[in-house]
């Protein structure tokens, strides 16, 4: 590697790929148990989706601090740090369905999550050889969006009555934080410097730029308000965890052949194509209402998938 040190064997990464794999189980859950236990009280959709906001708002914050956190106490420390405060902002949700509190509670969950995806990214970048970084990355990846679905799917067996939920979601963060403390895998460096160069990648790639805060936009928009719009319909719990689980795999499986044949053509092609089975499939959604469960996650899986 570029500072001499040795490099670690793949297997040696399983760790951060694991605890990243329960902290999204936990997400998971409460990405279907939000709208669900709302819409169960009566609430209107728009106050889920005033808490999603809340969510994206918070990660795009944690964009911002977690560099500076890195910079100062290293990896270990503030991915520890931040799956406390994946929990502390799971506890709030238990003290009562109370709109702004959940805000809150989401605000600081997206702060936590954003930064833990970027501590886990950053590690296992430095730890892994050029060699076998794609396909660990792409373990990652898959290991990530699986574990949200699977989570998701979980809340078929949990009662939307009670604290059983938030407990859940709080039983798989505490759960992540024992691999990556219990991990022989050194730590990298910490970073001699931290900046979100946005003039710099504007420069290398406009259409990249522009196409990542797309992207971002467009996958919270799907992946949450599925549940809000399925909830909205009348769509019963269990159909609803499994909408959210199987979108999962339709993710993965238009992922892939887009991701083929981008590496034979211009990427600006595959953008667009890409674009317009968005539309298409947002069209399709948005005229959905009472059609069959099965149907639905057809339609919402190819959504997702041309989303990511």
């Amino acid at each position: 590697m570029a500072d001499g040190r040795t490099s670690s064997p793949p297997i040696a990464v399983a760790n951060i790929i694991l605890s990243m794999g329960l902290v999204a189980m936990g997400n998971g859950v409460l990405f279907a148990y939000v709208p669900l236990k709302l819409a169960r009280e009566g609430f209107e959709p728009w106050v889920a989706g005033a808490i999603l906001t809340a969510l994206a708002a918070g990660g795009l914050a944690g964009c911002f601090v977690t560099g500076p956190l890195v910079r100062r106490v290293g990896h270990a420390r503030v991915f520890a740090s931040l799956a406390a405060m994946v929990v502390l902002s799971v506890l709030l949700i238990t003290l009562g369905t109370l709109p702004a509190l959940w805000m809150l509670s989401r605000a600081i969950h997206g702060f936590a999550i954003a930064g833990l995806f970027i501590v886990s990214q950053s590690w296992l970048n430095d730890a892994c050889e050029n060699e076998w970084r794609g396909r660990i990355i792409a373990i990652f990846y898959m290991t990530y969006v699986i574990s949200i679905g699977g989570g998701s799917f979980l809340l078929k067996f949990v009662s939307l009555e009670g604290p059983a939920g938030p407990l859940l979601s709080i039983l798989f963060t505490t759960t992540a934080i024992l691999p990556v403390a219990l991990t022989r895998l050194k730590t990298p460096p910490p970073p001699e410097s931290v900046a979100v160069a946005f003039r710099a990648v504007w420069r290398i790639s406009p259409v990249g730029l522009v196409g990542v805060f797309t992207v971002g936009g467009l996958t919270l928009l799907v992946q949450g308000f599925t549940p809000i719009y399925a909830a909205a319909g009348g769509y019963a719990k269990d159909d609803i965890a499994l909408l959210m689980f199987l979108m999962q795999f339709g993710m993965i499986a238009i992922q892939y052949p887009l991701g083929a044949i981008s590496d034979r053509t211009d990427r600006r092609y595959v953008l667009i194509a890409a674009s317009l089975l968005v539309v298409v499939m947002g069209a399709i959604a948005s005229q959905m209402g009472g059609a069959g469960v099965w149907w639905l996650v057809l339609v919402f899986a190819v959504w997702s998938g041309a989303t990511e």
